[in-house]
């Protein structure tokens, strides 16, 4: 300090009160809320799979586009799977 002639200062960044609402609107916790809430979950993801499993094909082309839609299904599904096992162990550290 004496040779840089800096001074510290430990004056906040910002002062203010949070809004009246603050606890109502407050989200949930991080750790044990769905972290991609664009992936469907399994009731949803079950429902578009029926839904595709009943769609008819005419072509071999859209044969295989159903396919491949399905393959990305089963592997959403399993990413889903393996968010909820991380998400689980998160939690489990943090408890313990």
């Amino acid at each position: 300090d004496l040779l840089l002639g800096v001074i510290p200062s430990y004056t906040p960044w910002a002062y203010f009160f949070p809004p009246k609402q603050y606890r109502a609107i407050r989200r949930p916790s991080f750790t044990f809320s769905r972290i991609i809430p664009s992936i469907p979950d399994d009731d949803a993801q079950a429902e578009i799979e029926e839904r595709l499993a009943s769609v008819q094909t005419n072509s071999l082309e859209d044969e295989r586009e159903k396919t491949c839609i399905s393959s990305c299904l089963k592997q959403i599904s399993k990413l889903n799977d393996w968010l909820g096992f991380i998400v689980g162990r998160v939690g489990q550290f943090l408890q313990g």
